[in-house]
């Protein structure tokens, strides 16, 4: 997997057990997130990390989803999305998401009805569960307590 990854990525120490961190180059985004498990964004504090459970796509977010990392989460989730049929965002690490952040979400979740596929948030911190609440996305997003929950048929 090492050989797909680009020139312009370098490794992070501190990354999540278990996933490969990088420093991005902007330009080389679509082939990267091809190529890797896990971005470590030190710039924005943003980390997606990906993994398989039992036939549905995890999809851990941690530190901030704002709009300098928003583009680049939209991008990933709609490229797992084009490739699985169940999606499941863990937001247990996810410290902060801002307007833009929610508006990628809410732009994932319709290509996820589009496409006929499942979506389902898992693990909101007390924080960005307020955030939810206060702007009603609440109310539009399947949402779960536990990553059990969420794996589980509808």
């Amino acid at each position: 997997m090492a050989s797909e990854i680009g020139s312009s990525e370098s490794a992070v120490v501190g990354r999540p057990a278990g996933c490969l961190g990088l420093r991005r180059d902007r330009a080389a985004a679509t082939r990267e997130f091809r190529a890797v498990r896990c971005m470590l964004r030190p710039e924005v504090s943003t980390t997606i990390c990906l993994r398989e459970l039992g036939g549905t796509r995890v999809v851990d977010l941690g530190g901030e989803v704002d709009l300098g990392s928003s583009p680049d989460v939209r991008r990933v989730l709609f490229d797992l999305l084009a490739r699985t049929s169940k999606l499941a965002l863990n937001l247990q690490a996810l410290r902060r998401i801002d307007s833009s952040g929610i508006a990628s979400l809410i732009e994932v979740l319709k290509e996820a009805v589009r496409l006929q596929k499942e979506l389902v948030l898992f693990g909101l911190s007390p924080m960005v569960w307020e955030t939810f609440r206060l702007t009603h996305v609440n109310r539009i997003f399947r949402i779960v307590d536990t990553e059990e929950q969420a794996v589980t048929p509808a």
